[in-house]
């Protein structure tokens, strides 16, 4: 479903990290958190408009990230797939604060997706909903990204719960011989085991 698009963010991510580095370093000046991570989601976002022109873009400050997909080809139908690129310090989602926004966006029926040997019952939803997590470590390098699929927000306790999530592969080794990854195809996903995500 994203196999398209997953490493067109990889790409753009990974652009922007350079032009956030090659800023600071024409500057010559100190790295600033802030805007850097700006830089790199201004370039970012510019690469992945120039890839996908029919994609919708959401108009968010300090350069968001938020695209909607729309007709992915899914078995048998289409589905929309909106994603949102977030910075975080590991693979967990951000905590959405006071945002009702973000507590609404992680809040989903289960996707319908392929999980092995098991039946299951899906509720029909028209727009799915993802997360992409990055960071950059202390030289301003792309980290390992994450796709993430949300499940569910407790308002009493904060906690957040996830269908699954999946580190998205660096595109990059496909061209350089490091390892073989051959035709692009979805990421292997797996449902989190209950326990992980908590009581209902």
């Amino acid at each position: 479903m994203l196999s398209d698009v997953h490493p067109e963010i990889h790409k753009g991510l990974e652009h922007g990290a350079f032009e956030a580095r090659a800023y600071f370093e024409e500057k010559d000046a100190p790295v600033e958190r802030s805007l850097q991570s700006m830089l790199v989601r201004y370039h970012a976002k510019l690469h992945l408009q120039e890839k996908f022109p029919q994609v919708v873009f959401d108009n968010l400050s300090l350069c968001g990230i938020s695209l909607l997909c729309r007709n992915l080809e899914w078995r048998s139908g289409n589905i929309s797939a909106r994603l949102r690129l977030w910075k975080t310090t590991d693979k967990e989602l951000p905590p959405p604060g006071d945002s009702k926004q973000k507590k609404i966006y992680y809040t989903q029926p289960q996707p319908e997706l392929p999980f092995p040997n098991e039946a299951t019952t899906v509720e029909n939803k028209s727009e799915l909903h993802f997360a992409v997590l990055w960071n950059l470590n202390s030289k301003g390098v792309l980290q390992p990204m994450w796709l993430v699929c949300p499940k569910g927000f407790n308002p009493k306790t904060g906690e957040i719960k996830v269908w699954w999530d999946v580190e998205i592969p660096d595109p990059a080794l496909a061209t350089t011989g490091a390892k073989h990854i051959g035709r692009r195809t979805d990421l292997e996903i797996r449902r989190k085991a209950e326990e992980a995500i908590g009581e209902e």
